[in-house]
Order: C-alpha cells, then sequence, then structure tokens
C-alpha cells in the first residue's frame, strides 16, 4: 500500500522563525536579534529561558518599518 502524500493548507498558519532565521532576514546577527527581543522592539514569544520564537508576519513588519529612504 503506498503511503499518501497530503498537502496541508498552511494559508493563515502563523509561521515560528528562530533568532537565527530572524538574523537571516533582517542581515543581522542573532546577538542584535536577542537585544531588540528583550528590549520589546521585535516581537517575540519566550518558549523558555534561552529559547525565542517570533511570528514571520511580526518580522515582516519590523522591516517594513525600519526602512529608510533616502529623500
Amino acid at each position: 500500500m503506498k503511503s499518501e502524500e497530503r498537502k496541508v493548507d498552511t494559508a493563515g498558519v502563523s509561521q515560528k522563525l528562530s533568532a537565527k532565521e530572524v538574523s537571516t532576514i533582517l542581515s543581522v546577527s542573532v546577538h542584535q536579534v536577542r537585544i531588540w527581543a528583550n528590549e520589546g522592539v521585535l516581537r517575540s514569544y519566550r518558549l523558555s529561558p534561552h529559547i525565542l520564537r517570533f511570528e514571520r508576519e511580526d518580522v515582516l513588519q519590523f522591516l517594513k518599518e525600519s526602512v529608510v529612504t533616502n529623500d
């Protein structure tokens, strides 16, 4: 019996990112991501004293708000 491949609709499902993944998206160090999270500048969720998770939408909003334009 072949196993069926199931497709899961992830539309509307939030994606949790690690500090390392966020640092890659924002082009900063993991340390800087943790500083912003601890300061409340970047919204995060603490799973344990050393593990943070970030919502993809929060990171993208942070990135959008942080872009400096040259006028």
